[in-house]
């Protein structure tokens, strides 16, 4: 293997190199070098999530504003109409958006949850048991599409998933999704946007409990490094052009987590 490619694969492996560095580094590579470079990105990247399966379950949910930032996901992506039959959600997780949708919507009839990490998927056959009868858990490599007919789902939706897709995975994914929607059908995504940090969960805590909220905020920032080292970051306007450019009309956007996430909502078009 050439040199100066064993180095930025053990860089990045290390998370010695951010992502939008290695992609600049690469730019001067032949095909076959970058697509070297590429796969051990996306092996360190499955690792990432394989491993955060206890930080999903037994921390980010104590983050403050994750609740509300949920409820205003799932308002918006539902709007008026509660009679959606088919639904997907692509990086799926263990299930907390998946249930939470279920639970309120008891009209929908089968829900897609798409996955890569395998600790996930496994977790969310247990956490969504009480709704098998519903559940199609699908593992998926987002790079290379959904395996789901065209025109065969009604609301899709991606809640800090597939946005840490780099830009032409991400844009193909957009596409993909554009497919499989039902004429009109609708899409939610959320990410954290580029350039902002993680600040004032302190002033957010209150002062009951501060060794056990102390070992959360060190939890959720050492997170948010290794992410934004180890994934694509956008800002709020990359993404609504990258929707739109996928075919899609934005009907609506919104900031969470103090403007440190975006909400975006697009209809089929």
């Amino acid at each position: 293997m050439n040199r100066s490619i064993e180095n930025l694969i053990k860089d990045y492996q290390r998370e010695e190199i951010n992502y939008d560095d290695i992609m600049l580094a690469i730019n001067s590579f032949s095909e076959s070098d970058r697509q070297v470079v590429i796969t051990a990105m996306t092996e360190k990247q499955r690792t990432f999530w394989d491993d955060q399966l206890d930080y999903y379950l037994n921390l980010h949910p104590q983050l403050p504003l994750v609740e509300d930032h949920i409820n205003d996901f799932v308002g918006r992506l539902m709007g008026e109409n509660s009679n959606i039959k088919v639904m997907a959600d692509l990086g799926c997780g263990y299930g907390k958006v998946t249930m939470i949708i279920l639970n309120a919507y008891p009209g929908v009839e089968k829900m897609i949850g798409v996955e890569y990490a395998p600790s996930m998927i496994a977790q969310a056959k247990k956490h969504l048991v009480n709704f098998k009868n519903k559940l199609n858990l699908q593992g998926c490599d987002f790079s290379s599409g959904i395996v789901l007919t065209s025109e065969s789902v009604g609301t899709v939706y991606s809640n800090w998933g597939i946005a840490y897709l780099g830009e032409r995975d991400l844009l193909r994914m957009l596409k993909e999704i554009h497919r499989v929607l039902i004429s009109s059908g609708r899409f939610g995504m959320s990410a954290l946007i580029k350039g902002t940090k993680m600040a004032g969960l302190k002033r957010l805590l209150g002062v009951s409990d501060l060794l056990w909220k102390g070992k959360l905020i060190q939890a959720a920032l050492k997170f948010e490094k290794r992410l934004k080292i180890l994934f694509p970051m956008y800002t709020v306007r990359e993404l609504v052009d990258l929707t739109e450019q996928a075919g899609f009309k934005v009907v609506d956007t919104n900031l969470t987590l103090r403007d440190r996430s975006v909400t975006i909502i697009a209809q089929k078009i």
